[in-house]
Formats: C-alpha cells, structure tokens, sequence
C-alpha cells in the first residue's frame, strides 16, 4: 500500500466543526487528502450515551491522507462502525483514551506529532498501525486489543508504552523500531507475538509478562538493557539470532516449551537465574 506524503501545500481546507457537526448528528465522515482546520472533539449536544460513561459514534469515521492540524480529542468514545486514518498526519495532541473500537481501527501510514494516547482502549477488531510513526511519547497503557494486531515497521521516536495491555489475537510487531524505552510489563499475549527483526535502541521492559501462545523475537536487537524478569512462556520462545548489546536479563522466568537462542549474541552480562524450563521433554537450544 503506497501512502500519500504529508505535504499541505495545495490541500482543501475543511473546517474541524464541520466534521465535529457531522459526528453529532449520526453522519458518516468520509474524507480524503484535506487539511482540516481547528480540533476534532467528541463534544456538544446530541451524542449518544454509549454505555459505560462512553459517547456513541455510530457511523463510520473516515479520514485518510489527510492533515489534521490541530488536536484529536476523542477519548471515552464508542465507535461501532470502522475508523480510518490511514496515512494522515496528526499534528497535535492526539487522544483516544478509555475509547472503544468495534470494528477495525487502521492507523496505517499514520504520523504522529505530539503525544499519542490510546491509554486505557479497547480494540474489539482489527487494529492496523503498521509503518505508522510516532514522533512523541505513545501511550497504550491498559488497553485491549482483542483482534488481530499489526505494527509492522511502526516507529516509536520516544517513550512506547504498553504496559498491563492485553493481546487476545496475532499481534505483530514486526520489523518495528523503537527508539527511546519500551515498557511491555506485566502485559499479557494470549495468541502468537511476533518481534521478528525489531529494534529495541533504548532500555526494552518485558518484566512479568505473560506469553501464552509462541513468541518470535528473532533477528532482534536489543542496544539497551532487555528486562525479561519473571515473564512467562506458555508457547515456543524464539531469540534466534537475537542480538543483545547491553546487559538481559531472564531471572526467574519460566519456560514451558521450547526455548531458542540458537546464534544470539550477548554484549553484556546475561542472567538465567532461578529460571525454570518446567516441561519435562522441552529443549533450551543457546
């Protein structure tokens, strides 16, 4: 899929409350290469109660290649139809916290500016963030995501949180690269995690959490601390030709298949302390 650059010269102007005005009246959006004017917010009489102190948006929200300039602040919505932002560029504050998708929510090609938060969401279908940057801090703390999951190439440029999230489906991480800290603790994989070739440039914070299905992390590297303490692999854990520069720790983790580090490389101190491989018949290949 080839998106659009995010050039605003020559672009349509649409008004933020127009689009604002279109929400509260139950009507679809649906635009393409414009650059909208003013703040997106989910306020103002006539939305719907969603349930749950949730505002209800019901028709589809489509705003793709686009450039929003100011900020996006949608948080504790409920949107039943798809939400689609493909490749278009936020330059504010975008905020979608406490929020719920029913349907998928694609986040392609899209570029953050300033501070991302999807803290507490939840994602009921789909969610599609792959080759997505993020230039501010990225915030998906608490938040579900109970179907298939895409940050293929995705790039973090400072803080990427995920901490206590949930990942009921196939989530990807792909080829993603993450340039400041990466907290993943205390999260939990129900299905398959794949980190194939991520790049992790500052510290990567796995602590307790929990992989139920099989986890990839091959052709990682780590250039900061990686921090598996206590983390839980239910499923095959592959580390494949992972590299680790700085110090990995995987003390009191806990093994319950096959665990490969075949062909990884460790820069700094390595520490398996009091880590378990607790099924009898199970291989750890280093």
């Amino acid at each position: 899929m080839i998106y659009s650059s995010h050039r605003p010269e020559g672009l349509p102007v649409v008004p933020a409350a127009e689009i604002n005005s279109r929400i509260r009246r139950g009507q679809a959006v649906e635009q393409d290469g414009v650059r909208i004017e003013g703040d997106l917010e989910l306020a103002g009489p006539g939305l719907a109660d969603g349930g749950g102190g949730l505002l209800q948006v019901a028709s589809p929200l489509t705003i793709t290649n686009s450039l929003i300039e100011g900020m996006v602040s949608f948080s504790q919505g409920a949107f039943g139809g798809p939400v689609d932002f493909d490749g278009t560029a936020f330059q504010g504050p975008v905020r979608f916290v406490s929020s719920r998708f029913a349907g998928e929510a694609s986040f392609a090609g899209a570029r953050f500016v300033g501070e991302a938060d999807f803290q507490g969401s939840a994602f009921d279908g789909p969610a599609r963030f792959q080759e997505s940057r993020f230039l501010g801090l990225a915030s998906f703390e608490q938040s579900s995501f109970n179907g298939r999951l895409s940050f293929w190439k995705a790039r973090f440029c400072r803080l990427a949180s995920f901490r206590g999230a949930q990942f009921s489906g196939y989530a990807s991480f792909w080829g993603a690269r993450f340039g400041g800290p990466a907290y993943f603790y205390d999260s939990l994989f129900q299905g398959q995690a794949s980190f194939w070739a991520a790049r992790f440039d500052g510290p990567a914070c796995f602590y307790q959490s929990g992989f139920q299905g099989d986890v990839h992390f091959n052709e990682s590297r780590f250039a900061g601390d990686a921090d598996f303490l206590r983390a839980t692999f239910r499923g095959d854990a592959s580390f494949g030709l992972a590299r680790f520069d700085g110090r990995a720790y995987f003390g009191r983790s806990r093994f319950s298949r096959d665990a490969d580090f075949t062909g990884a490389w460790f820069g700094g101190d390595v520490d398996f302390r009091e880590s378990e491989l607790i099924a009898s018949g199970q291989q750890c290949r280093l």
